[in-house]
């Protein structure tokens, strides 16, 4: 966007638009290079040698062919559409990711050369097993088997060629949430308008005759900067499919199973305490996915949603999983008449259309539902508890850096920190005032709260060490983050 703005500045590293632009194909050239060769130098041999043979149509004996050939007449020609371009048929529309053939056919009695697209279906495998015998199966892609049939989807017609292209659509929709008067509304149509955004990048099979390269370029008007030739297989991640076969447990590494925290632990014994009494105890952090995200973090919520004690909940959710049983234990909660507000974040990218559905379930159940604020992603993830006990209110809180998505817990590496601490659940109370009301001068005790006052604070913070080590005193920084690139807070640390 920028190159076609014509900005001529220069980003903090003295790189124009089209210089970066240039950079970033070097390094996604790599990338590509990189995992396409681990795929078919590394692992597929490695499949094949443990019985999960990949196969051509043509390596294929009588029978396996004739498995491939039903498949095609009973599951895939019912449900495909081949799309022909000519005066009267425009080149049609291609979704985004979706697989496709480029197809050149000639009339045998006019000789007229013509184009047809065939798009792969999506609810179809990628792999279709033709045989299966003990540890031994043999896989063959649909496309390979779609193109061995693909003349009987235009009879009367030769086929000159049929290869495949993938494009994929820019994820990003200029939007304007300050002037938007519904946020939700706003969101909605960026999901929509974001099918037919422009392409930025177009995969194509190295193999496509080049004039039919140039044709697809030119209909879909793609820059050729934009174009990636492929060897092969085009979408390898599909290849996930191989993945979920069964009786191939061997090939795959013990999963993690999660242990208890130490804090939890208690005498078998002895009655299970409370979570609440444990956060009573003293705070403690957990680590996922090392400790177990069902036995302390959903624990908590659910908890929470069935203690008759508790008047109160409240969360951020960014990201979250499609039947999750914390979405459901704050609908519980709303039903028995707690107050349930969550702050659900509609621009999490790709998770929109999951959170909208989520808000407005949750809403229909009598929770209190707040979409973020225009301008600013809400990333943090909490959860406060008010719980009335024998001494008074008392909060609950937990702060994470991971979502409350019990399947991402089992995988990705996350802090958490539970506490009752009055000063830290003093400033969550007052984050939720200000993520749900009106308070643009709130200030913090102890949270380091963006955007109006953390980049202050970390500053200042560094500048502190920056001065302990000028003057010859212990002085360090420990970081972790899942990716620094503020050029301010990078030109302090390397001060």
């Amino acid at each position: 966007r920028q190159l076609l703005s014509g900005v001529k500045e220069l980003s903090v590293d003295g790189m124009t638009p089209s210089d970066q632009l240039s950079a970033v194909r070097k390094e996604v050239q790599q990338m590509i290079e990189t995992y396409r060769s681990c795929f078919f130098d590394d692992l597929r041999p490695k499949l094949s040698k443990k019985g999960i043979q990949i196969k051509s149509y043509k390596e294929l004996d009588d029978y396996q062919k004739a498995v491939c050939d039903r498949y095609f007449q009973k599951q895939v020609y019912p449900i495909v559409t081949p799309l022909a371009v000519d005066e009267s048929h425009p080149f049609p529309f291609i979704s985004n990711k979706s697989l496709s053939f480029a197809i050149e056919l000639q009339n045998p009695r006019t000789e007229e050369k013509l184009f047809a697209r065939l798009k792969i279906p999506a609810n179809r495998d990628r792999f279709i097993q033709v045989h299966r015998k003990g540890n031994q199966v043999i896989l063959v892609p649909i496309e390979d088997i779609i193109s061995e049939k693909i003349d009987t989807l235009f009879p009367g017609m030769k086929i000159l060629s049929a290869h495949m292209f993938r494009l994929t659509r820019n994820a990003s929709v200029d939007r304007n949430e300050e002037e938007a008067e519904d946020l939700l509304e706003t969101i909605e149509d960026e999901l929509r308008e974001r099918k037919f955004a422009e392409i930025v990048r177009l995969e194509i099979d190295a193999e496509m005759p080049k004039h039919l390269k140039q044709f697809i370029i030119k209909q879909l008007n793609v820059d050729w900067h934009d174009v990636y030739e492929m060897q092969g297989t085009i979408g390898l991640v599909d290849v996930m499919e191989i993945a979920q076969l069964s009786g191939f447990n061997r090939l795959k590494e013990r999963s993690w199973n999660p242990v208890l925290h130490p804090a939890l632990k208690h005498n078998p014994e002895d009655e299970i305490p409370s979570f609440f009494e444990v956060i009573r105890r003293g705070d403690f952090m957990v680590h996922h996915p090392y400790h177990s995200f069902k036995l302390t973090t959903q624990r908590f919520i659910e908890e929470a949603a069935q203690d008759p004690k508790v008047l109160a909940i409240k969360q951020t959710l960014y990201r979250t999983s499609k039947d999750s049983p914390l979405m459901h234990s704050l609908m519980q909660a709303a039903e028995e008449g707690k107050q349930v507000a969550v702050l659900v974040e509609i621009k999490a990218r790709f998770d929109e259309e999951r959170n909208i559905n989520w808000a407005q379930k949750l809403e229909n159940y009598g929770v209190h539902v707040a979409y973020g604020i225009p301008g600013l992603k809400i990333h943090t993830k909490m959860t406060m508890v008010v719980r009335e006990e024998s001494d008074g209110l008392r909060t609950y809180c937990h702060l994470g850096t991971g979502n409350y998505h019990p399947d991402t817990a089992q995988l990705y590496e996350d802090l958490a920190l539970f506490t009752c601490d009055e000063g830290i659940t003093s400033d969550v109370t007052d984050i939720f005032n200000l993520l749900t009301g009106y308070a643009p001068d709130q200030t913090f005790e102890k949270l380091l709260v963006a955007p109006k006052h953390r980049r202050q604070q970390m500053n200042e913070l560094i500048e502190f060490e920056v001065n302990e080590a000028k003057n010859d005193r212990p002085a360090r920084i420990i970081a972790k983050m899942n990716s620094l690139e503020d050029p301010l807070i990078i030109q302090k640390l390397y001060k």
